[in-house]
């Protein structure tokens, strides 16, 4: 049997350094069956798949454990390398004001996708699935890009439009109805 320790206490064996997460904030037990166990020691809350837990829960292959506001690697922790720490300081931008200001200024149907994405970045990292948050930011930022361009493009014709109209106007028949 072997039992991780996590807090936020150098005296853990997974110390993790953030105002969420309690001095001593859970175990994780892989007993001789091999079964991992999680047991809550904290009020700050540990969370299993979005539930909020206050037992013994067991755990399964693809469940996601938070311990306060950090996603643990938690399966890295039973192999013998060491076990990596999350840093939630890494967390990307979301890109989502780039996105909303491409809708407000630039091509509403293109930036449609830059929103949805960046909306997603959140979600994602906060569930452990990094991979996806960098790729649902790339789109969102590829798709903010998409908008930008079609948009610069679309004033440029705009305001071309308006000045060779304004310079090309011929006001000279209104004047000849004057003269008759």
């Amino acid at each position: 049997m072997k039992i991780v320790k996590i807090g936020r206490s150098r005296l853990n064996d997974v110390v993790i350094d953030n105002p969420s997460v309690d001095e001593m904030h859970c175990y994780i037990i892989f007993d001789d069956n091999g079964k991992y166990s999680l047991i809550n020691s904290s009020v700050n809350g540990t969370f299993v798949n979005g539930l909020n837990i206050n037992r013994e829960v067991a755990l399964g292959e693809n469940d996601i454990v938070r311990v306060g506001d950090v996603v643990l690697p938690w399966k890295s922790y039973f192999c013998n390398a060491p076990a990596p720490v999350p840093d939630p300081e890494e967390k990307p931008s979301n890109f989502l004001v780039w996105a909303i200001l491409s809708a407000v200024f630039c091509c509403v149907p293109f930036s449609i996708p830059s929103i949805v994405n960046a909306a997603k970045v959140d979600f994602l990292w906060n569930n452990g699935r990094y991979d996806e948050a960098y790729s649902a930011l790339s789109r969102a930022k590829t798709w903010f890009w998409v908008s930008f361009a079609i948009g610069i493009i679309f004033w440029i014709l705009y305001f071309a439009g308006l000045f060779s109209e304004i310079l090309l106007y011929d006001d000279s028949y209104y004047y000849d109805d004057f003269y008759y």
